[in-house]
């Protein structure tokens, strides 16, 4: 490809390149300049940038909607059919990126490539679906004025600035351009017009995609979706474009790569992208089956049964915990507190909870120590005995904590290891089997008629006689704050209580 630079037109002189040539390209000239060619009352010729730029007081539609006019097109960076994205370099990473669209007369179109450099004359400017799109009809002309240019870079941008719902604001400068956003994990699917349309989330907003300009999908079997859901990926780049319908309930803009180098998968995943799910993935793990990377800190175990926890600070307040299985007895040296990075650790359900299994295969590197694991606080009811997935399981291998709850009995229906915790109109179950501070031939830690302050534990969802239930599961002795009379007292302050 060649490594020549675009050179902005300032006039419509120049050899006019493909069908154009010779005698027919002087004509055209000559036509060009009765017509207004490139050059409007002013002088300097027409951009991209005075097409698309728009404000709000004119309802973000161009101001030469309506209007046939000619300008300095840009480079190619993309071809779909009748459409032509273009973006000129010149005018930097804003109002720099437009589509034109030939319904008329499509056929002079394809001499155009990917990376020429073309100016256009005599288009007519439509607002199509939200659009400024100008029209190649049969009084349109174009020319190639030279070709092997490099494409621009994507203009990296916040996820938030293309977030939907949209904000024109910020989406409209970007419109036609070629985009990317970095660290995003594919969400819910089929959304739009076409039912062809995907949420990319980076975990504080989402935006829209499609993959429906990916030419590397036109081949049979000409799949809808480049891209699953669940799969994180490091950067995503494409064309930007708005889609407004009011008539049909539609108004958003969606991201739209041009092909596989478009794409560039993560290398490791989030708890969160491993943890979270809906009713309609039966609550089961998106990753299952895949073996994957991921990094936490160690917030408990490993238990008797080779099971530890891990959590992820740095995804938020929910599905931010997860079970890490270590059959083999490999990780026996890890402590609560140690940051780890693993690597090859297989996604698996197991009983109807998501966990990673830690086998042969996998390795795993300590790159902190020390670190401090908070509970993170939640209302009871959302893992009380009457709680379903719909609340409960964002929290599955979660640290939380609950507070004011007092021990109304031991030994119930769903289990006899398991207690009621009555919090209010709340009830949760609980249990203090994996607490360490239970004595030997003992169940319970603490009585029947206790009152907790706190209460800090994992929550595991357990097969119970009465079905599934979210049980909260206290790791040690910090993890309970008991109040006897008015005093707030640790473990051992509610022990020696017993004997004074």
């Amino acid at each position: 490809m060649s490594s020549q630079a675009f050179q902005p037109r300032s006039n419509a002189g120049g050899v006019i390149q493909g069908r154009w040539r010779g005698a027919c390209g002087v004509l055209f000239l000559l036509m060009a300049s009765v017509a207004g060619g490139l050059a409007p009352a002013g002088g300097a010729p027409l951009t991209i940038r005075n097409l698309q730029f728009s404000t709000a007081a004119e309802d973000w539609r161009s101001a030469y909607e309506g209007e046939v006019v000619s300008f300095t097109g840009g480079i190619v960076t993309h071809k779909v059919g009748f459409r032509i994205t273009l973006q000129d370099p010149t005018l930097g990473d804003e109002w720099a990126g437009i589509e034109v669209r030939a319904f008329e007369n499509e056929a002079p179109l394809h001499a155009v490539a990917v990376g020429d450099q073309v100016d256009f004359y005599d288009v007519r400017v439509e607002e199509f679906r939200g659009g400024t799109i100008p029209q190649f009809t049969s009084a349109s002309r174009f020319e190639i004025v030279s070709s092997g240019h490099p494409l621009p870079d994507p203009v990296p941008v916040a996820l938030a600035d293309l977030a939907h719902p949209p904000q024109r604001e910020r989406c409209e400068r970007y419109e036609g351009m070629l985009v990317a956003v970095s660290d995003v994990r594919v969400g819910e699917m089929d959304w739009g017009k076409a039912n062809d349309n995907y949420a990319l989330s980076d975990g504080d907003a989402q935006m829209w995609a499609s993959d429906y300009y990916n030419l590397d999908l036109a081949v049979p079997p000409f799949p809808t979706y480049y891209v699953e859901r669940g799969e994180r990926y490091a950067r995503i780049a494409g064309i930007f474009q708005e889609y407004l319908y009011p008539a049909e309930g539609w108004d958003y803009y969606q991201l739209l790569p041009r092909g596989e180098m478009d794409y560039e998968r993560a290398s490791s995943y989030t708890v969160r992208d491993v943890q979270e799910s809906t009713a309609e993935d039966g609550w089961a793990s998106l990753l299952a089956g895949q073996r994957i990377a991921l990094s936490g800190i160690v917030a408990a175990g490993p238990n008797a049964a080779g099971r530890l926890v891990l959590a992820d600070p740095w995804v938020g307040p929910e599905w931010a915990g997860v079970f890490l299985r270590d059959a083999g007895a490999y990780l026996g040296a890890l402590a609560v507190g140690d940051e780890i990075e693993l690597s090859q650790a297989l996604v698996a359900e197991t009983g109807g909870v998501t966990e990673l299994q830690f086998d042969a295969q996998s390795t795993f590197e300590v790159t902190a120590t020390g670190r401090g694991v908070a509970g993170v606080w939640i209302e009871p009811g959302a893992v009380a005995r009457a709680a379903g997935p719909e609340t409960a399981e964002r929290y599955e291998g979660m640290l939380v904590s609950i507070y004011n709850g007092d021990v109304v009995r031991r030994g119930v229906p769903e289990g006899e290891h398991l207690y009621y915790l009555a919090c209010g109109a709340d009830t949760v179950l609980a249990s203090d089997r994996e607490s360490a501070v239970v004595v030997p031939d003992s169940t319970f830690f603490v009585r029947r008629g206790d009152r907790l302050g706190r209460l800090r534990g994992i929550v595991v969802p357990e097969a119970t006689p009465l079905g599934t239930r979210y049980v909260v599961y206290p790791r040690g002795a910090s993890d309970y704050e008991f109040i006897v009379g008015e005093e707030v007292l640790t473990t051992w302050g509610r022990l020696k209580s017993w004997f004074r």
